[in-house]
């Protein structure tokens, strides 16, 4: 299913997979250990239940328990400024922290990337790169493209965002999704953003220049394929003088539309990845490659890699295969350690994130953690490699054995 939706369908499918996704971390939130958020309570002066949600955070696997206590931190700041303070109540607090933390959740996780699945959009404008002048049916299906994904998808969370953050405005929408895409500080957010309002508007003059110059009357007549930008605009051209006008605003001022166009722009662009192993006998998933200057498959974060190596595992000789397995899991387990991340918070976090990839029956991170800490219990050795032993085992049963592969034909 394509991660962007038709426009229609959107308002009332993300407020409904918000809810179903994120509606239990204040129950998780309440049963993590009060060690570590006391110490953060100490260290930033604030309620203990924010720190007992930006732990359970960091247990999730969405980012350190540091940083998301700082998001949160900002929007009680910011609830502060706007004279709406939150009432200092536990009950209160506790609410508030809880959600906040389920949109940086989402924000950091699924919203991050889905809106970086934009390979189509980014292999159109690839086209067009360095360009003088831009072809009139490259401007329109990119034109086309942009205002498809950013109000089917991007929009809706922003409405949605608004409403549940108290007199919050475009401005606050703008930066704190450009941090989120950007996984970036909202200081150096606003800098992206208006280096991404510059970079666009001059791409927009470009198309506009493109139409202006062309003889193909549908350009100057009433068109619904490019996308509606409000019921003021008629025409393609129409459409991106308007955009135009729109992003010359201050962010206060633009509307929605062109605020999720800029945070479209401001998406950091697929990198494309040479191959790095051969032909195979057998039809197994590849790793990226480029196609013509186009973008393949992502493989970025630790276990992106190891999703591919659980496939690759299947066809190794039945000498090998153990090893093999347990070397990738090893080199995962440790870059998600060099992160900061604890011994057996990042082993739960790799069987958490490759049962979500694959599939496979929900797992939480905190069941994840238990069923390590269970099969932990009176085994002796490096903890590292214990854990790196049992998430293998894991792997390998649920995932590995069951994949089926077929030879090619002769």
């Amino acid at each position: 299913m394509h991660w962007f939706r038709r426009a229609k369908d959107d308002k009332s499918t993300v407020m409904e997979e918000f809810e179903l996704a994120y509606k239990n971390l204040g129950e998780r939130a309440k049963n993590v250990p009060e060690d570590k958020p006391a110490e953060l309570s100490k260290i930033f002066n604030c309620p203990i239940s924010f720190c007992k949600v930006a732990y359970q955070l960091e247990l999730d696997g969405v980012m350190k328990a540091e940083k998301a206590l700082e998001l949160i931190l900002w929007e009680y700041d910011r609830r502060r400024q706007i004279g709406s303070p939150v009432v200092p109540v536990l009950s209160y607090e506790f609410d508030f922290a809880v959600q906040e933390g389920r949109w940086i959740e989402y924000l950091y996780g699924d919203l991050f990337r889905k809106v970086q699945n934009t390979r189509e959009l980014y292999n159109l404008e690839k086209i067009i790169e360095g360009e003088q002048s831009v072809p009139v049916e490259k401007a329109m299906h990119i034109l086309h493209e942009r205002i498809k994904l950013a109000d089917s998808y991007i929009v809706p969370v922003i409405n949605k965002w608004k409403k549940t953050h108290e007199s919050s405005t475009n401005n606050d929408a703008a930066i704190t999704f450009c941090a989120a895409v950007l996984k970036s500080t909202h200081s150096e957010a606003v800098l992206a953003l208006q280096q991404a309002k510059r970079r666009l508007i001059r791409v927009l003059r470009k198309f506009s220049e493109a139409f202006e110059h062309s003889s193909d009357k549908s350009l100057f007549e009433a068109d619904t394929k490019v996308g509606q930008l409000s019921e003021g605009s008629t025409t393609p051209l129409d459409k991106v003088y308007e955009l135009i006008d729109d992003l010359e605003k201050s962010l206060q001022a633009m509307s929605i539309h062109a605020i999720a166009q800029i945070i479209l722009e401001v998406t950091p662009k697929p990198i494309a990845l040479e191959p790095t192993v051969g032909v195979s006998d057998y039809l197994i998933v590849t790793p990226p490659i480029m196609r013509n200057g186009m973008v393949g498959p992502d493989l970025k974060e630790p276990c992106d890699f190891l999703e591919r190596d659980l496939v690759f595992a299947k066809r190794r000789v039945i000498a090998v295969r153990d090893n093999f397995l347990l070397e990738r899991v090893r080199k995962v387990h440790k870059a998600l350690l060099s992160k900061g991340q604890g011994i057996e918070e990042s082993g739960a976090w790799i069987i958490y994130k490759i049962s979500q990839d694959f599939n496979l029956p929900p797992i939480t991170t905190q069941e994840a953690l238990q069923y390590l800490k269970k099969n932990l219990e009176g085994k002796e050795g490096d903890s590292s490699e214990l854990v790196e032993k049992i998430v293998t085992d894991y792997l390998w049963e649920r995932i590995v054995l069951p994949i089926k592969i077929e030879e090619k034909e002769s």
